[in-house]
């Protein structure tokens, strides 16, 4: 068998193995839903034109002509992918309310 050389007998708590194998469950799982979900906000944010917009002029109000020439292929780029991180975290939270340690993405999504 694969687990003859475990020795079951060092699991201190079998309660925190599978507290763990939950939280990397869960990790796992808004891993997978950000890739899912990463083509659709791309799209909606490419064709409502929300990127990023090159300054041709500098903090003091001058040109900033090789700036701008340096970063002319950013144009357009789309800026908002925290807010992608923000919804899925959102969601796992709300669909796993019965734990205390759910508190934890609450708090975080508040200090951001």
């Amino acid at each position: 068998m694969l687990t003859d050389g475990f020795q079951w007998d060092r699991v201190q708590d079998l309660d925190m193995v599978l507290v763990l194998a939950e939280l990397f469950g869960f990790a796992i799982l808004a891993f997978f839903l950000s890739m899912f979900l990463t083509p659709f906000l791309t799209d909606f944010l490419f064709k409502n034109k929300i990127g990023k917009n090159i300054r041709d002029e500098a903090w003091d109000n001058t040109g900033s002509p090789l700036f701008s020439k340096m970063h002319e292929h950013k144009k357009g780029t789309p800026t908002m992918a925290g807010i992608l991180f923000w919804g899925v975290t959102a969601f796992l939270t709300i669909f796993n309310w019965s734990r205390e340690e759910t508190l934890l993405p609450v708090f975080f999504l508040v200090y951001l």
